[in-house]
């Protein structure tokens, strides 16, 4: 349980900062290209490239991110119809996670809404599914991160790939701990110093 909890904890600290190396907020944020060229395919607003070579879920997200994009989110039905068309059928990772204890879309903007889940799912099975992926007949499935899958990387005309509320809670956090380490620290110093100086007593009271 607590080895489970420790590795997602690892993916959502991993996802937080590859978005980080890559988003500028305001009037810094990367425009990405209104055309979808080589192995891009473009539907609606976005772009699209389906990847066969399959790889685990974390491993995926960094290959969209390094191509200028993100690890598919799915806004309604109409837009799952076309994945499901670009990968003939067949299953893939989505962008989605529950290591934030609820469902997101990891590296995107979009808010979590539509879903497809198939029957009896999400089940989180033996603790260790993590994950979205869409199955071969389309519907919805957690599935344990560390597997292989294809996938489908997303991309949006004018994205910055942005920050799920996960992450601003994960931010919060950490500055949470560094205080608590800076003032453990700051304890330790006057511990130290109340140390010295009644070592120093205790030497000058023995030679007197």
């Amino acid at each position: 349980m607590h080895r489970m909890c420790c590795s997602c904890k690892t993916i959502c600290f991993v996802i937080f900062i590859s978005t980080k190396l890559i988003c500028v907020l305001s009037q810094e944020h990367r425009v990405m290209t209104q055309s979808c060229d080589g192995d891009w395919v473009r539907y609606g607003d976005s772009c699209y490239r389906y990847y066969t070579s399959q790889m685990r879920w974390m491993d995926a997200f960094k290959t969209c991110q390094s191509d200028n994009g993100f690890l598919t989110d799915i806004e309604n039905a109409d837009e799952q119809a076309f994945l499901q068309n670009l990968t003939d059928g067949g299953e893939f990772w989505i962008g989605a996670s529950d290591c934030a204890g609820r469902w997101l879309w990891y590296g995107s903007t979009q808010p979590w809404g539509f879903t497809k889940w198939d029957t009896h799912q999400p089940d989180n099975f033996r603790n260790n599914e993590h994950c979205g992926e869409i199955r071969p007949h389309g519907m919805w499935n957690d599935f344990p991160c560390s597997h292989t899958r294809p996938f489908v990387c997303k991309r949006k005309g004018g994205l910055c790939v942005g920050e799920p509320s996960y992450f601003i809670f994960l931010r919060q956090n950490m500055e949470y701990q560094r205080r608590k380490m800076l003032q453990k620290i700051s304890r330790n110093a006057d511990v130290d110093q109340r140390a010295q100086a009644l070592s120093v007593k205790l030497r000058n009271a023995r030679q007197h």
